[in-house]
C-alpha cells in the first residue's frame, strides 16, 4: 500500500449543469488535485452518473483506494442522479448535513449528497439554491455578514447567528449574456466588456 493510501482524503463534487469539477482535499481541507470537465447534468442520461463518476475519479481511486466522496449542485436536483430535499431556511451546517443521503457505489466508493436550500420568505415564490449552500457553508457561518456569490444566477445570501438566514438569486448574469450574445445590443455590450475595475467597484459600493 502506497503511503498515499494512508492518507485521509475527501472528493468534493461540484457538479452542475453544464460542468463537472471534482476536488481532491485533506482533513484540513488544503486542496491536493482537481479535475473539471463539461460532463455536466445535462448531457448524462438517466442511470449513468455512477459510471461518470467512476471513470472520472479512477487514478485518484487507484492512488488512495475506496473514495468518500461528498456531492453537491444539480447531480441532487429532479434532472440529475437522486433528487434531494431542500432544507428551508434559516439553516445552519447541522440542517444541511441532517438532510443527507449517504450511498455505497460498486468500486466501494461512498457518495453523499447533500440537499438543496429555499428561502420561504423569497416573494412573489419561495428561492432556492443546489450547490452554493455547500459554498456557504465552507465559507464559514460563524459571521453575520452579507455573502455575494457571483454567476450566471447570482445568489446574495445573509449569514446570522450561525445559519444562513435568507438569500435571493438575481439573474444578471444570464440576462447580460442573453443580451451580449443574442441580441440587437451584442456589439455594444462586447465592446464594453473591457471594463475598468474602478467602476466595477464604485458599481458594488
Amino acid at each position: 500500500m502506497s503511503n498515499s493510501a494512508l492518507e485521509a482524503v475527501t472528493v468534493v463534487l461540484d457538479w452542475g449543469t453544464t460542468c463537472f469539477r471534482a476536488f481532491l482535499v485533506r482533513s484540513d481541507g488544503s486542496l491536493v488535485d482537481q479535475k473539471e470537465g463539461e460532463r455536466g447534468i445535462q448531457s448524462i442520461a438517466k442511470g449513468e452518473h455512477g459510471r461518470v463518476v467512476s471513470e472520472a475519479l479512477a487514478s485518484w481511486r487507484t492512488e488512495y483506494g475506496a473514495l468518500d466522496i461528498v456531492a453537491a449542485g444539480m447531480i441532487g436536483s429532479r434532472n440529475g442522479w437522486i433528487e434531494m430535499p431542500y432544507v428551508p431556511t434559516p439553516a445552519s451546517a447541522a440542517d444541511v448535513a441532517a438532510a443527507a443521503r449517504t450511498e455505497g457505489l460498486p468500486e466501494g466508493d461512498r457518495i453523499t449528497f447533500l440537499p438543496g436550500l429555499t428561502d420561504p420568505t423569497g416573494f412573489p415564490f419561495p428561492d432556492v439554491m443546489r450547490g452554493e449552500e455547500a459554498q456557504l457553508v465552507g465559507f464559514g457561518l460563524d459571521k453575520d455578514i452579507i455573502v455575494v456569490l457571483p454567476g450566471t444566477h447570482a445568489k446574495w445570501a445573509e449569514i446570522r447567528g450561525g445559519h444562513i438566514k435568507r438569500f435571493r438569486t438575481f439573474v444578471t448574469g444570464e440576462i447580460y449574456a442573453t443580451l451580449a450574445d443574442h441580441s440587437f445590443l451584442s456589439k455594444v455590450a462586447t465592446a464594453a466588456r473591457d471594463h475598468a475595475a474602478q467602476a466595477f467597484a464604485e458599481g458594488v459600493a
